[in-house]
């Protein structure tokens, strides 16, 4: 099921646990990443994750991630 057009589905343990797949860690461990592509993250996993969320109901883009180091910014902007 999609959401609704405006609704937000996007939690934030699934916010989590969308980045500890990409970079293959834990969820607990996603979680206390200052900066994720210190931690190893690229542009095309970045590319995938907006897709993702986007799906999920977040008004949210590549570029809008990209400007933006933390997963606490990210989060910000998606919920």
């Amino acid at each position: 099921m999609t959401p609704e057009l405006g609704e937000n589905s996007l939690t934030r343990d699934r916010f989590l646990a969308d980045v500890a797949e990409v970079l293959c860690v834990s969820a607990e461990d996603a979680a206390r990443i200052g900066d994720p592509f210190d931690a190893g993250l690229d542009s095309v996993r970045l590319l995938v994750l907006a897709e993702k969320w986007r799906k999920m109901g977040a008004r949210v883009g590549f570029v809008e991630l990209a400007e933006r180091r933390s997963l606490d910014e990210w989060w910000d902007l998606v919920r």
